[in-house]
C-alpha cells in the first residue's frame, strides 16, 4: 500500500476556498499552517503536548515537530478540541453567506438578487485518472473516493484538499478497480476491488486488514476477472457484543462478513444462477433488499435460508441498447424509510413502498444510465446519469424539480456530507481524447433549494 501525506501549505491554500483570508483569526488557524505563512481555518482542530493547536488532517501519524518549541509528537497523542470546532464551524458558515451575498452582489442589477450565490462551491479537478466508482463521507470534515484508477483518496470536505492517496491489494490496471466503498457506525470504513478483496480501514486511512473471497463456485458466464468482484458492502445491525459484521455482494451470491479479529466469511448465499449481486441493505427485522441483476428482492433472514420476495422486476421492454437492464443503486429515504428510490440503466428513476411492494413513482427523464440516488432534502432525493445531469425529485410530484447539467461526462457518484453540501463525480466519456480526468464537484444544497422554490431551472 502506497500512502502519502500532501505538502501542508500547498494543499490547503491552494483551493479557491473562503478559508484562504488573511482576516481568519489566529485561534482558528493550525500552528503549523501559521509558521509557513498559511492563514487556512483548521478543519479538526487538535491540542497537541507541548500546547500548541494543530489541524489533524495536516499531522503525519508519527514524527510531528511544533515549528515553535521542536517539540516532537505524534497525532494520536492529541487530544481533541470540539468546543473550538464548533466555533470554527459557525465562523465557516458566516463567512460562506458573506461569500455569498457579496457574490450576488456583484451580479448588479440593482436591488435585492434572485438568488444569494451559486450553487457550485468548489472542483477538484484530475481528482482520479478515471471514472469514480464511490464516495463515502467518513466525518463532516472527511470524505473518501475510490476509482477505476485503483486507487482510494481521502479528501479534506471543507478545503477540498487531499489528505491520503492509497493504493489496496493488487496494482494499477484493469482488474484492480475499487468497486465498493462502505462507512462502518463504528467509524471504520471498508472498499471491495474487483479482484476479490475486501480491505477495512480505520478512520484516518489506516489499513486495519485484507480478506479475499473466494466463490463457493466459479461457473459464471461473465469475464474471469469479474468472477470475484466485490459489487457492494454493507454492514449488517451489530449485535449485543459490538462485533461489526457486513454483507457484499458479488457475481451470484451474498455473503456474510465477520470484520472482528483478523476477520472471516461466516457464510455464502446463493442469489442467483447466474446474474451478479449489484446492492444490498439492511433494513428492519433481520431483513436485506437486495439486487440482483434487474430484479429487487426482500429477503427475510430469520431462517436458516432467506425467504425471497420480489419488489421490482424489470423486462427486456427496458433495455437501452445493447444494454440489459440493471437496478444499478438503490436508497431509502429519509422523511419515510417505507419508501426506496432506485436507480435503473434505462434512464428510469423508481420510487417503491417496501412494505406495500407498491410503486409509487415511475420516473424516465434522464436519456441514458442512471448511476446513483442520495437523499438531498426532505421529500426530495437526487439521481445521476451517464447523461450528464443530476436530477432532484419529489415525491409529491410526478417529474423532476430541477436539473443540473453541464458536467463534463457521465455522472458516476453522489454523496452528501453535511446538511449543506453533496458532492458529485464526473468523468469524460472518451478519456483518450479528452485531457481532463475524472472531477469532484462540491454543490451547495441551500442556492439547489432556493432555486427549486423560485421554480427556475438550471
Amino acid at each position: 500500500m502506497s500512502v502519502s501525506l500532501v505538502g501542508q501549505r500547498g494543499a490547503l491554500t491552494g483551493a479557491t476556498s473562503l478559508e484562504s483570508t488573511s482576516s481568519v483569526p489566529p485561534a482558528y488557524q493550525c500552528t503549523m499552517l501559521r509558521a509557513s505563512s498559511s492563514s487556512a481555518v483548521m478543519a479538526d482542530p487538535v491540542l497537541a503536548r507541548c500546547g500548541h493547536l494543530f489541524d489533524r488532517v495536516v499531522l503525519k501519524a508519527e514524527g510531528n515537530c511544533c515549528p515553535i518549541d521542536k517539540a516532537l509528537f505524534s497525532a494520536s497523542s492529541c487530544l481533541p478540541f470540539a468546543e473550538l470546532k464548533a466555533k470554527i464551524e459557525e465562523y465557516r458558515n458566516k463567512r460562506a453567506a458573506q461569500r455569498f451575498g457579496e457574490s450576488a452582489g456583484a451580479g448588479g442589477g440593482g436591488g435585492a438578487a434572485k438568488f444569494s450565490g451559486p450553487m457550485k462551491i468548489r472542483v477538484i479537478k484530475d481528482a482520479h485518472h478515471d471514472d469514480v466508482h464511490g464516495i463515502v463521507s467518513l466525518s463532516p470534515t472527511i470524505f473518501v473516493s475510490g476509482s477505476k484508477d485503483a486507487s482510494l483518496k481521502v479528501w479534506n470536505a471543507n478545503t477540498g484538499a487531499l489528505v491520503k492517496s492509497m493504493k489496496p491489494q493488487g496494482v494499477n490496471g484493469y482488474k484492480y478497480w475499487v468497486t465498493a466503498l462502505t462507512r462502518f457506525n463504528g467509524g471504520d470504513w471498508a472498499s471491495g476491488s474487483r479482484d476479490g478483496y475486501i480491505t477495512l480501514w480505520g478512520p484516518k486511512g489506516e489499513e486495519r486488514r485484507t480478506l479475499r473471497y473466494n466463490p463457493p463456485s466459479r461457473n459464471h458466464k461473465c469475464k474471469d476477472r469479474n468472477k470475484v468482484r466485490i459489487n457492494c458492502i454493507t454492514e449488517e445491525q451489530s449485535d449485543a457484543e459490538g462485533v461489526v459484521r457486513f454483507y457484499t455482494g458479488t457475481p451470484k451470491y451474498v455473503q456474510l462478513w465477520d470484520a472482528s479479529g483478523q476477520g472471516r466469511l461466516i457464510k455464502s448465499y446463493k442469489a442467483s444462477d447466474n446474474d451478479w449481486v449489484y446492492c444490498v441493505k439492511v433494513i428492519e427485522n433481520r431483513s436485506l433488499l437486495v439486487v440482483i441483476g434487474a430484479d429487487l428482492e426482500h429477503w427475510d433472514m430469520r431462517a436458516d435460508q432467506p425467504r425471497k420476495t420480489s419488489v421490482i422486476r424489470e423486462s427486456q421492454a427496458d433495455r437501452v441498447g445493447k444494454q440489459r437492464p440493471h437496478i444499478s443503486a438503490i436508497t431509502r429515504l429519509d422523511h419515510n424509510p417505507n419508501l426506496l428510490a432506485a436507480a435503473l440503466f434505462g434512464g428510469k428513476v423508481k420510487v417503491v413502498d417496501i412494505a406495500t411492494r407498491a410503486l409509487v413513482r415511475d420516473y424516465h427523464e434522464h436519456e441514458k444510465r442512471v448511476w446513483s440516488v442520495m437523499n438531498f432534502t426532505k421529500h426530495t432525493f437526487a439521481s445521476s446519469s451517464d447523461d450528464r445531469t443530476i436530477k432532484i425529485w419529489d415525491v409529491r410530484q410526478p417529474a423532476s424539480v430541477f436539473t443540473i447539467k453541464g458536467a463534463p461526462g457521465r455522472v458516476s457518484s453522489l454523496e452528501r456530507l453535511s446538511p449543506n453540501t453533496f458532492v458529485s463525480a464526473s468523468c469524460p466519456d472518451d478519456l483518450r481524447r479528452s485531457e481532463e480526468r475524472a472531477s469532484i464537484t462540491f454543490w451547495d444544497i441551500r442556492k439547489i433549494s432556493e432555486r427549486i422554490q423560485a421554480g427556475s431551472s438550471e
